[in-house]
């Protein structure tokens, strides 16, 4: 039966993604406001990461995983096929994928953070090495979708789930591209000039130097680093009283202020204003685009 159905084009993938993005976004909304009830303000702004990787793991358990359809899926009539376009993927390449999209990505992440807070200066640069690394490489796979419009998300294409019209359509709709080469074209550019420009920037921003046989880099710019006021001696101008953050109740890290003056750890603070566009304090107006680093 599925030798029948024809391969989905890029157009009809990425309307469908557009979709489960949305439904995502609801449902990461609507777990925050569940978990918030229960565990209180200070575990939403305290775990943002796990929570949106929750969300993300319900909606794909709830759909992908059982078997079912996602909505975005459902809105534009996308089936799961093998490579071939002959079966329906089994159980096992389901779950993979579901695992590879949802934790790995989390896994990574968490492992490049603590890296970064590590005060090995070679920590650091292999952390920021390997973040460009891998979003180069992200970059690229999406940029080979837009050329072929085979798999959109780099976990499908390791587990081999591919998109096919759940309809009979014409030769017409199937050819249909919508000119994302051209995309495809232009993330090519920004990846070769963005890494040309990195080079040169890691180029001029580190030394090696002969230590007792050991090698050692040394960073001229500190801009990168983390701020974290847990350190008496960083941004000592800041009494003690001021340097909790009101959200986490931790010491503030990266601190960062809008036009009313209140002070919070940027994630925190970046995580609040995404939700509520007013200083959590005063409920003064605030906004993303307000918000100031203090260095």
């Amino acid at each position: 039966m599925f030798k029948l159905l024809s391969f989905a084009n890029a157009p009809a993938i990425v309307r469908a993604n557009q979709k489960d993005s949305y439904f995502e976004s609801r449902l990461h909304n609507q777990l925050l406001d569940v978990v918030k009830a229960i565990k209180g303000s200070h575990f939403v702004h305290k775990y943002p990461e796990e929570l949106r990787t929750l969300a993300t793991a319900l909606y794909l358990c709830l759909t992908t995983l059982v078997g079912s359809k996602t909505l975005g899926e459902e809105y534009v009539d996308l089936v799961y096929v093998s490579r071939d376009g002959r079966k329906i993927p089994k159980f096992a390449s389901r779950f993979g994928f579901v695992v590879a999209y949802v934790l790995f990505p989390y896994a990574v992440r968490q492992l490049l953070q603590k890296l970064k807070s590590q005060q090995s200066r070679l920590a650091q640069l292999v952390s920021g090495v390997s973040y460009m690394n891998v979003m180069d490489l992200l970059n690229l796979h999406l940029a080979l979708f837009y050329f072929t419009g085979k798999y959109y998300q780099f976990a499908k294409r390791l587990f081999g789930l591919r998109y096919a019209f759940g309809y009979r359509v014409d030769k017409n709709q199937q050819g249909a591209r919508g000119n994302y080469e051209l995309l495809g074209l232009l993330i090519i550019f920004q990846t070769v000039f963005k890494n040309v420009a990195n080079l040169r920037k890691l180029w001029g921003a580190t030394e090696t130097v002969q230590d007792s046989g050991d090698l050692i880099y040394r960073f001229r710019d500190q801009t990168s680093d983390v701020i974290d006021l847990a350190d008496p001696k960083v941004l000592p101008y800041l009494p003690e009283a001021s340097r909790t953050c009101m959200l986490c109740l931790s010491p503030m890290k990266d601190p960062s202020c809008g036009e009313c003056g209140h002070v919070f750890c940027w994630k925190c603070v970046l995580d609040w204003v995404k939700e509520r566009q007013e200083c959590p304090l005063c409920r003064a107006k605030m906004r993303e685009s307000q918000l100031l680093p203090l260095r």
